[in-house]
């Protein structure tokens, strides 16, 4: 899938979670609103990567910025905008190297995280579609990416405000200069 065809369901995307093919290949699966589902043959990580191009970001950029906030960095939540949080889900575990077990659930979508018992799955994510996807994360931990999205939101919003305030104060020292130059 190219860059153009994943903007195009970009306002429709709950998430994307890693899967095993038929053929037993890595791939993704993307969950949209309404319930369906869209397969692509890539994995998980490239998926991630032309995400954050579309957005002129760099993926190792965004995590060591979420690191930085957090204090922490590994299965970080990912900003790619403040109106766009992708939160690590764990949803299946590797039965090779390199198999991928961390799918992304875009955190404005999500309305709840509940327990639950199915089989090797621990908390389930319900979107405001009302489709519900089961994860290997436990409840605690999803709530806590969830608040943690809630940091990366203000810590952004943050270092806006800072760069506007840091734009008034020079059209300040300017406008001061120009007025008492010799």
């Amino acid at each position: 899938m190219e860059v153009l065809k994943l903007q195009e369901l970009l306002p429709r995307l709950n998430g994307f979670f890693p899967v095993t093919g038929e053929d037993g290949g890595n791939y993704t699966q993307l969950w949209l609103n309404g319930g369906e589902k869209m397969g692509l043959h890539k994995k998980t990580k490239t998926v991630l990567t032309e995400l954050a191009k579309f957005f002129a970001k760099d993926v190792t950029l965004i995590k060591k910025q979420a690191a930085g906030v957090l204090g922490y960095s590994k299965d970080l939540p990912l900003l790619l905008t403040p109106q766009l949080v992708l939160i690590p889900v764990k949803v299946r575990e590797a039965s090779f190297k390199d198999e991928g077990t961390l799918g992304y659930a875009i955190f404005q979508n999500i309305e709840t995280v509940q327990p639950v018992k199915e089989g090797i799955y621990k908390a389930s994510l319900t979107f405001y579609d009302g489709s519900s996807l089961f994860t290997l994360n436990t409840v605690h931990k999803l709530r806590q990416k969830l608040n943690e999205a809630v940091d990366l939101i203000k810590a952004e919003n943050r270092r806006v405000n800072l760069g506007v305030r840091f734009e008034s104060l020079l059209a300040c020292e300017e406008s001061f200069l120009d007025r008492y130059r010799l």
